[in-house]
């Protein structure tokens, strides 16, 4: 029994949440973001979620980037200049583009008046990632205390955040979900799996902190989409700026500058048009105003006469 306890252990502690575990998770994510962006379609928010977790899905690969490095029967992740510059610069793309994926939602009619929020608030997860680039330093593997079990995990950026820094991200994700996301059951789904994840993720770790095993999320997060069609209607093209992917905000920037140049080219012809009118009725006046004293000049001889009629009158 006690052998049996002891090679159970060492199957979690070797095996389980290292290089296989997140290949295995890594395909279990980009097969569900390929059945949502193009087999199953039933709404328009289904190319939109495929591309959710794929953003999610990448970290899989991380882990399994920085579990090939790992060393020894305790998988301790060496540093050396492959796993500094990729934590710099692949891990903190990665990571802050899961808030652009947000920000790129198809809400665009549904909730016009959040466009303009758009391109200023990709400037938040641009300044988290260069911050990342600039002070961040190799990743390293540990093993989480404190929850029921002690499995390895991995730590970015070689630090674990502070309980501020921890709640500023949260947040910057947060927001965005409630800013950019319709219908608002939607993002409150995404935040409450979100929530769920991070209570699993204390009971095994003992921590949120570390955020770590994100696998947990993409599969709760897959499961809730799954079972959709169960309290909604088929809507396809409900937002006409998504068909089978999601349009780019540029595109639909474009689209309102052209709209806004042509209702001021009308504006302008509308003007130019009032404009020439005034001037043919000021010229017609002054023609018909020419014709009449000419004719009272030839009624009245040339006799001197006073007129006491305004052109309206006449």
């Amino acid at each position: 029994m006690l052998r049996s306890l002891v090679g159970s252990e060492m199957c979690i502690r070797d095996r389980c949440w290292s290089l296989p575990v997140s290949l295995m998770a890594a395909v279990y994510g980009f097969g569900m973001s390929y059945y949502f962006a193009r087999v199953r379609l039933w709404s328009s928010r289904d190319p939109w979620y495929g591309l959710f977790l794929t953003s999610f899905t990448v970290t899989q690969l991380l882990d399994a980037f920085f579990w090939s490095l790992a060393d020894g029967a305790d998988h301790t992740v060496r540093c050396d200049p492959a796993n500094l510059y990729f934590t710099k610069i692949v891990v903190s793309a990665a990571v802050f583009s899961q808030v652009f994926v947000i920000t790129v939602f198809p809400s665009h009619l549904s909730r016009a008046w959040c466009n303009k929020f758009r391109a200023p608030y990709r400037l938040l997860p641009a300044a988290g990632a260069l911050a990342m680039l600039i002070f961040g330093k190799c990743t390293y593997s540990t093993v989480t205390h404190g929850g029921i079990m002690q499995l390895p995990t991995l730590v970015y950026w070689g630090f674990v955040p502070s309980p501020f820094l921890f709640s500023c991200g949260v947040a910057l994700w947060s927001v965005a979900a409630l800013l950019f996301i319709t219908p608002w059951w939607a993002a409150t789904n995404i935040l409450l799996v979100g929530g769920l994840n991070l209570v699993i993720l204390n009971i095994i770790d003992g921590t949120i902190l570390l955020v770590s095993k994100l696998c947990f999320y993409c599969l709760l997060l897959s499961i809730l989409w799954l079972l959709e069609p169960l309290w909604t209607h088929r809507q396809l093209n409900s937002e006409p700026y998504v068909t089978m992917s999601v349009r780019r905000d540029s595109e639909y920037a474009e689209d309102l500058r052209e709209r806004r140049e042509s209702a001021q080219r009308a504006e302008q012809e509308r003007l130019t048009l009032e404009k020439d009118a005034e001037e043919l009725r000021r010229r017609a006046e002054e023609k018909l105003g020419n014709q009449i004293r000419c004719e009272l000049d030839r009624a009245t001889g040339g006799e001197p006469y006073e007129s006491v009629y305004t052109f309206e009158q006449l």
